[in-house]
């Protein structure tokens, strides 16, 4: 039983085999197609690119500068000072300085940069950190109003910390009325 199907698709396949040339086997300048040459070949050289600028008015090749970015360690920085030792800290992360203390909070670090781990430890009459949760990092909750209190008490320039590390702690957001 010859299905009318079957064999109309063997009498296709038969006239398309034979209607293939064969594939041309290798590599190199034979085995690629007949046409135009490759856009490289039209490309203009040096010289005809300053005619071209000369001709059009062109002045010449303009130099840019460079756009400053705000975004510097120094711009994105704090720095404690004590004498001739400075240690750098992230913007934002004193979270406390008395008055007497805020000649230690300079804009450009002086003498030698120390380690903050370093800087502490040497300085702990006068400074000292408090350890932040991420939510109060992120601003989402505020520093406690004990804990504020007992900054004002202890006399000391306070920094925030997360893991013993200093971070900066952002603002709480305005609640909208």
């Amino acid at each position: 039983m010859n299905h009318p199907l079957i064999s109309l698709l063997s009498l296709s396949l038969a006239f398309s085999a034979t209607a293939q040339e064969p594939r041309k086997q290798g590599i190199g300048p034979s085995v690629l197609p007949e046409g135009p040459l490759v856009p490289s070949k039209d490309l203009p050289g040096d010289e005809e690119l300053a005619a071209r600028r000369a001709a059009s008015g062109a002045t010449g090749v303009k130099a840019v500068p460079k756009k400053a970015r705000g975004f510097t360690l120094e711009s994105l920085s704090q720095f404690v000072n004590q004498g001739d030792l400075s240690a750098i800290l992230p913007k934002g992360s004193v979270i406390h300085c008395p008055d007497a203390l805020a000649i230690h909070l300079v804009a450009k670090p002086t003498g030698t940069l120390m380690a903050w781990p370093d800087f502490l430890v040497t300085h702990r009459a006068w400074i000292t950190t408090h350890e932040v949760t991420p939510a109060q990092i992120k601003g989402d909750v505020p520093l406690s109003e004990a804990e504020l209190s007992s900054f004002r008490q202890g006399g000391k320039m306070v920094v925030a910390t997360l893991r013993g590390n200093p971070v900066t702690v952002l603002p709480p957001a305005p609640k909208p009325d």
